[in-house]
């Protein structure tokens, strides 16, 4: 079966479940699969639909038996309780992709699993207004999301749960459509609270770090962002601001000259006993905008009147180079990705290389200036 593994048979089923599929089916081929996995994945893949033809029934029976394992634990039950911080007491929401953002850096901190590691560490959080929450360690009692896996289903389909974040939302994200009826309730957004109040204790632990970094420095709060502030010598002022995208991430954006500083203050988390459950990754952004038409394929320097302007985002790595392409359309996302990068393999995780800083759709395709 696996020599006549066809991907257009299978897609439908396979975009609900790995997000690395994000693209129209019209364009969905052998080369595109090569371009949004990696041998390991596709293997994977083939090994589970060798096994287990119909997905789709087999995830349903895989969230029902693992719904059934983690709905005896008492910690649902626990976190009703939970209500999450105020909202002043946390950064505000802002969106990133914007134009004034390009050309400064940028740190992100991120919950990994941010769903499961939040019903992990909610025993952390021992009182809220001062009434004690009552939540204990032993209420969740499971080390890691890869392990319940592994505990819980045959290695086959282990390794195609391990790619699928969608599965791990779905799982937590369960409760009664229907309030009046009963059923497992995981309290999705008693969950949130939680990551909040996890997101609270770090950023308290950060500030701690940044006032160590940057003698001095003060926050206030300006234009709907944290702002921080210090004098040095009376000669220049360090300035630097900090927001948050949803439940599960807080954002530091500060000039290039403070990279080093950041940088060295992130270091001196590595003796925090929450650290391991987060993410850290520092970027800046480019902005771009590509000429798509097929009509005047691009010769005349002016656009003509069919010509579409596409605009669209790339997030750099700081320190490696690699890059991801945002708020793109997804009907031209796979020849926007094919002019800038080259796919190298991390892990199993393909990344993506910056090559050309400027291009343009001529006649369907995608060209360089």
């Amino acid at each position: 079966m696996e020599s006549n593994f066809d991907l257009l048979s299978i897609y439908n089923t396979l975009f609900k479940w790995v997000p690395d599929l994000l693209v129209p089916q019209a364009q969905i081929s052998q080369a595109v699969l090569d371009q949004c996995l990696t041998i390991e994945q596709q293997t994977i893949i083939k090994k589970l639909v060798q096994k287990h033809p119909d997905i789709d029934s087999l995830m349903n029976i895989c969230k029902k038996k693992i719904i059934e394992k983690l709905k005896q634990l008492p910690i649902w039950d626990k976190i009703k309780k939970i209500d999450a911080p105020a909202g002043k007491s946390l950064p505000p929401k802002h969106e990133i992709y914007q134009e004034k953002n390009v050309g400064t850096c940028f740190v992100s901190f991120d919950i990994i699993k941010a769903n499961f590691n939040a019903m992990k560490y909610a025993y952390k959080i021992i009182s809220i207004n001062n009434v004690l929450t009552g939540i204990k360690e032993e209420d969740f009692p499971i080390n890691n999301w890869d392990n319940l896996l592994e505990t819980t289903f045959e290695p086959v389909v282990v390794d195609f749960l391990k790619m699928s974040k969608r599965f791990r939302q779905l799982v937590f994200g369960t409760c009664p459509k229907d309030k009046s009826k009963d059923g497992p309730n995981f309290q999705p957004s008693k969950q949130q609270a939680i990551q909040r109040h996890l997101m609270l204790k770090f950023i308290t632990e950060l500030e701690i770090r940044l006032t160590v970094e940057f003698p001095g420095i003060k926050k206030e709060i300006k234009g709907g962002l944290w702002l921080y502030q210090t004098r040095v010598n009376n000669l220049y002022t360090i300035e630097f601001s900090m927001f948050r995208l949803g439940s599960d991430e807080v954002i530091i954006k500060f000039d290039q000259q403070y990279l080093t500083h950041m940088q060295k203050m992130v270091t001196t988390f590595e003796d925090w006993e929450m650290w391991s459950i987060w993410r850290t990754e520092f970027f800046s952004l480019e902005y771009h905008i590509c000429r798509f038409c097929t009509s005047c394929n691009g010769r005349p320097i002016q656009a003509c009147k069919l010509c579409s302007l596409i605009s669209y985002y790339i997030r750099k790595n700081s320190n490696s180079g690699t890059i991801s392409i945002k708020t793109v359309d997804p009907m031209f996302r796979l020849q926007i990705e094919n002019h800038h990068r080259d796919i190298e393999n991390v892990d199993g995780i393909n990344m993506y290389l910056l090559r050309a800083p400027v291009c343009t759709f001529i006649g369907g395709n995608l060209l360089m200036f």
